[in-house]
């Protein structure tokens, strides 16, 4: 009994992943991470943070070799800037959208591997930060 239903739960993901290639909408959850340095300049030292967020994203396929996507970005992120005169820190929420258009070019086979599927990519995206707390 057990080998069966280990046998079944391979056979219905085999199912999910080849039903997936065939669809003209994808929805993707992707994690995503922030990592800036340590700068200095006249006297004003910047302390970020490293932070991590999560992304969303929606893929149209509008023929077989033609896409568009739309990808939404968000994390929170502070920022401690330091001086003589003292220290301020400032949270923030960091928003990024962005939109492309994907050209699937034709697939062919290579020496140990299986198949290339190469594609372009154009398109083009914005960040929003959105300090918190008193300034």
């Amino acid at each position: 009994m057990k080998k069966l239903t280990e046998l079944a739960i391979i056979l219905v993901l085999f199912g999910i992943s080849s039903w997936a290639q065939e669809v003209r909408n994808e929805v993707t959850i992707q994690g995503s991470g922030f990592f800036q340095k340590q700068t200095t300049a006249n006297g004003i030292t910047n302390e970020p943070t490293n932070s991590g967020g999560v992304m969303a994203g929606y893929r149209f396929n509008l023929k077989n070799w033609l896409a568009v996507e739309g990808d939404y970005d968000y994390f929170r992120n502070s920022e401690k800037f330091l001086s003589s005169s003292g220290t301020t820190f400032i949270p923030m929420n960091v928003h990024a959208a962005t939109g492309t258009a994907i050209v699937k070019l034709p697939s062919f086979k290579m020496p140990a591997v299986k198949i290339v599927s190469p594609f372009v990519l154009a398109g083009g995206g914005a960040m929003f930060f959105d300090p918190r707390g008193d300034l």
